[in-house]
Protein backbone atom coordinates (compact mmCIF):
# COMPACT_ATOMS: atom_id res chain seq x y z
CA UNK A 1 0.00 0.00 0.00
CA UNK A 2 2.55 2.77 1.12
CA UNK A 3 4.47 1.84 -3.18
CA UNK A 4 0.85 2.52 -4.30
CA UNK A 5 0.78 6.15 -3.64
CA UNK A 6 2.23 9.10 -4.79
CA UNK A 7 4.72 10.89 -2.37
CA UNK A 8 6.55 14.53 -2.94
CA UNK A 9 9.62 14.92 -1.05
CA UNK A 10 8.91 16.50 1.97
CA UNK A 11 5.32 14.56 3.39
CA UNK A 12 4.92 13.49 6.53
CA UNK A 13 4.31 10.02 7.49
CA UNK A 14 3.14 9.96 11.42
CA UNK A 15 3.44 6.57 13.35
CA UNK A 16 3.30 6.28 17.15
CA UNK A 17 6.65 5.19 19.30
CA UNK A 18 6.03 1.41 20.75
CA UNK A 19 4.19 0.80 17.65
CA UNK A 20 4.45 -3.06 16.45
CA UNK A 21 8.06 -3.36 14.19
CA UNK A 22 6.18 -3.85 10.87
CA UNK A 23 5.13 0.11 10.97
CA UNK A 24 8.75 1.38 10.74
CA UNK A 25 9.90 -1.31 8.45
CA UNK A 26 6.99 -0.20 6.36
CA UNK A 27 7.87 3.48 6.48
CA UNK A 28 11.18 3.79 7.12
CA UNK A 29 12.61 3.26 3.67
CA UNK A 30 10.15 5.35 2.28
CA UNK A 31 12.54 8.32 3.30
CA UNK A 32 15.07 7.46 0.85
CA UNK A 33 13.16 5.78 -1.93
CA UNK A 34 10.44 9.05 -1.71
CA UNK A 35 11.99 11.46 0.35
CA UNK A 36 9.50 11.44 2.44
CA UNK A 37 9.86 12.22 6.35
CA UNK A 38 8.77 9.72 8.74
CA UNK A 39 7.46 11.31 12.21
CA UNK A 40 7.16 9.22 15.17
CA UNK A 41 5.30 10.25 18.27
CA UNK A 42 5.70 9.83 21.61
CA UNK A 43 3.06 9.69 23.82
CA UNK A 44 2.12 12.51 26.62
CA UNK A 45 0.83 10.13 29.31
CA UNK A 46 1.31 6.14 29.35
CA UNK A 47 -0.64 5.81 26.13
CA UNK A 48 -0.43 7.40 22.69
CA UNK A 49 -3.88 9.06 21.70
CA UNK A 50 -5.46 10.89 19.36
CA UNK A 51 -4.58 13.98 20.89
CA UNK A 52 -0.86 13.15 20.49
CA UNK A 53 -1.65 11.78 17.19
CA UNK A 54 -3.46 15.23 15.94
CA UNK A 55 -0.81 17.49 17.48
CA UNK A 56 1.80 16.80 15.90
CA UNK A 57 0.27 17.29 12.27
CA UNK A 58 1.59 19.67 9.74
CA UNK A 59 0.33 20.78 6.48
CA UNK A 60 2.85 18.39 5.55
CA UNK A 61 1.64 15.44 6.82
CA UNK A 62 -0.11 13.08 4.52
CA UNK A 63 -0.75 9.37 6.10
CA UNK A 64 -1.11 8.66 9.80
CA UNK A 65 -0.11 4.95 10.21
CA UNK A 66 -0.99 3.70 13.80
CA UNK A 67 -2.66 0.48 15.29
CA UNK A 68 -6.50 0.18 16.46
CA UNK A 69 -5.36 -1.57 19.45
CA UNK A 70 -1.62 -1.57 20.52
CA UNK A 71 -0.01 -5.05 20.37
CA UNK A 72 2.48 -4.25 23.45
CA UNK A 73 -0.16 -2.67 26.13
CA UNK A 74 -3.79 -3.22 24.16
CA UNK A 75 -5.30 0.44 24.17
CA UNK A 76 -7.56 1.57 21.92
CA UNK A 77 -7.08 4.01 19.64
CA UNK A 78 -10.01 6.74 19.04
CA UNK A 79 -9.84 6.24 14.82
CA UNK A 80 -12.53 8.10 13.93
CA UNK A 81 -11.51 11.30 15.93
CA UNK A 82 -7.63 10.78 13.97
CA UNK A 83 -9.47 10.45 11.26
CA UNK A 84 -11.81 13.53 11.03
CA UNK A 85 -8.74 15.38 11.72
CA UNK A 86 -6.77 14.11 8.69
CA UNK A 87 -10.06 14.06 6.49
CA UNK A 88 -9.60 17.85 8.00
CA UNK A 89 -6.35 18.44 6.00
CA UNK A 90 -6.53 15.83 3.16
CA UNK A 91 -4.54 13.23 5.11
CA UNK A 92 -5.34 9.90 5.03
CA UNK A 93 -5.68 7.11 7.93
CA UNK A 94 -3.79 3.73 8.01
CA UNK A 95 -5.02 1.61 10.52
CA UNK A 96 -3.60 -1.59 11.54
CA UNK A 97 -6.64 -3.62 12.61
CA UNK A 98 -4.52 -6.97 13.72
CA UNK A 99 -4.86 -6.64 17.41
CA UNK A 100 -8.77 -5.92 17.16
CA UNK A 101 -9.96 -7.33 13.87
CA UNK A 102 -11.97 -10.72 14.83
CA UNK A 103 -11.96 -9.26 18.63
CA UNK A 104 -13.43 -5.99 18.68
CA UNK A 105 -17.11 -5.21 16.92
CA UNK A 106 -15.99 -2.75 14.31
CA UNK A 107 -17.44 -0.98 11.41
CA UNK A 108 -15.20 0.36 8.68
CA UNK A 109 -17.54 3.12 8.30
CA UNK A 110 -17.16 4.24 11.78
CA UNK A 111 -13.68 4.12 12.42
CA UNK A 112 -12.99 6.41 8.64
CA UNK A 113 -10.15 5.01 7.94
CA UNK A 114 -8.66 5.36 4.47
CA UNK A 115 -6.56 1.80 4.49
CA UNK A 116 -7.47 -1.09 7.10
CA UNK A 117 -4.63 -3.84 7.19
CA UNK A 118 -4.21 -7.03 9.32
CA UNK A 119 -3.01 -9.78 9.91
CA UNK A 120 -5.03 -12.77 10.10
CA UNK A 121 -3.42 -15.00 12.20
CA UNK A 122 -4.13 -13.23 15.38
CA UNK A 123 -7.64 -12.65 16.42
CA UNK A 124 -9.02 -13.97 12.93
CA UNK A 125 -7.93 -17.29 13.73
CA UNK A 126 -6.47 -17.10 9.96
CA UNK A 127 -3.59 -19.18 8.67
CA UNK A 128 0.21 -17.57 9.42
CA UNK A 129 0.97 -15.17 6.40
CA UNK A 130 -2.57 -14.68 5.67
CA UNK A 131 -4.39 -11.04 5.98
CA UNK A 132 -5.94 -8.41 4.02
CA UNK A 133 -6.06 -4.66 2.90
CA UNK A 134 -8.70 -2.43 2.85
CA UNK A 135 -9.55 0.45 1.35
CA UNK A 136 -11.89 3.00 0.21
CA UNK A 137 -13.07 3.28 -2.91
CA UNK A 138 -12.13 6.25 -4.17
CA UNK A 139 -8.42 5.07 -3.60
CA UNK A 140 -8.82 2.03 -5.30
CA UNK A 141 -7.78 2.99 -8.73
CA UNK A 142 -4.91 4.89 -7.43
CA UNK A 143 -3.57 2.25 -6.04
CA UNK A 144 -3.82 -0.50 -8.62
CA UNK A 145 -2.47 1.79 -10.95
CA UNK A 146 0.74 2.23 -9.21
CA UNK A 147 0.21 -1.65 -8.26
CA UNK A 148 -0.36 -2.80 -11.26
CA UNK A 149 3.40 -1.97 -12.52
CA UNK A 150 4.20 -4.26 -9.05
CA UNK A 151 2.48 -6.98 -11.41
CA UNK A 152 0.55 -8.08 -7.89
CA UNK A 153 -2.95 -6.58 -8.97
CA UNK A 154 -4.96 -10.23 -10.50
CA UNK A 155 -8.91 -8.64 -9.84
CA UNK A 156 -10.63 -5.77 -9.59
CA UNK A 157 -14.42 -6.30 -9.10
CA UNK A 158 -17.17 -4.34 -7.48
CA UNK A 159 -14.42 -1.92 -6.34
CA UNK A 160 -12.25 -4.79 -4.78
CA UNK A 161 -9.14 -5.98 -5.64
CA UNK A 162 -7.67 -9.06 -5.16
CA UNK A 163 -3.87 -9.52 -5.10
CA UNK A 164 -1.24 -11.80 -5.56
CA UNK A 165 2.30 -11.52 -6.37
CA UNK A 166 2.63 -15.07 -8.41
CA UNK A 167 -0.32 -15.62 -10.20
CA UNK A 168 0.27 -14.04 -13.51
CA UNK A 169 3.56 -12.96 -15.52
CA UNK A 170 2.82 -9.68 -17.23
CA UNK A 171 0.99 -6.41 -16.99
CA UNK A 172 -1.09 -8.34 -20.48
CA UNK A 173 -1.93 -10.77 -18.43
CA UNK A 174 -3.70 -8.78 -15.79
CA UNK A 175 -4.87 -6.12 -18.14
CA UNK A 176 -6.54 -9.54 -20.08
CA UNK A 177 -7.96 -10.18 -16.60
CA UNK A 178 -9.44 -7.39 -15.13
CA UNK A 179 -11.17 -6.95 -18.41
CA UNK A 180 -13.17 -10.51 -18.04
CA UNK A 181 -14.03 -9.50 -14.63
CA UNK A 182 -14.60 -5.98 -14.17
CA UNK A 183 -17.90 -4.89 -16.10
Amino acid sequence: MAHGLTWKPGDEIITAKGEFPLQYATWKPMEEREGVKLKIVAPRDRFITADDLIAAMTPRTRVISVSHVRFDDGSLLDASRVAAACHAQGAMLVLDASQSCGAVPMDVNELGADFLVCAGYKWLLSPWGTGFLWAKSGHLYRLYKRLRKENVVVSMREGRIRVSPHLFNSEQDIDRLIGVVTP
